[in-house]
């Protein structure tokens, strides 16, 4: 029952986020919070990486909703991410991406942020001692 209400309060949280980010932005223009880090889905919703990191918490006809555990210092391969998507950290972050071209980025965020993540291709780093978790809601073409 805990699961379910703090699953339930995510997604209002992430729908609520998702309107707001979309409903101040200009075509083509992208979220000043934007960041990139891997979130490892599976299917026509996720990305094209397959690993023991995702679990699906939560899944109708209109969103998917997953947790993603990434170990400390854990690598992650290079994989796509095909839709934009909500995530909500249950951890501190402090993350390496490396995209297609070499070019890398370190990041570093609090728990409870909640971001937006546009599609992308990227492999990721975990330069953290802690594990790394997050949730993420993507929102299905209907």
């Amino acid at each position: 029952m805990k699961m379910k209400m703090i699953l339930a309060l995510g997604f209002l949280v992430c729908v609520g986020t998702t309107w707001v980010v979309l409903a101040h932005q200009q075509p083509g223009q992208r979220d000043s919070r934007e960041r990139i880090y891997p979130t490892l889905f599976q299917g026509e919703h996720g990305s094209t990486h397959h690993g023991p990191h995702m679990k699906v918490e939560f899944e109708n006809e209109l969103v998917q909703v997953s947790r993603v555990r990434i170990a400390p210092h854990e690598k992650i391969p290079m994989h796509d991410i095909p839709s934009p998507r909500v995530q909500i950290l249950l951890t501190d972050e402090h993350l390496r991406i490396t995209f297609p071209n070499g070019e890398t980025r370190e990041e570093s965020h609090k728990a409870g942020e909640t971001v937006w993540l546009e599609p992308q291709k990227h492999a990721g780093e975990n330069l953290s001692d802690s594990p790394l978790e997050f949730i993420t809601v993507v929102p299905k073409k209907q």
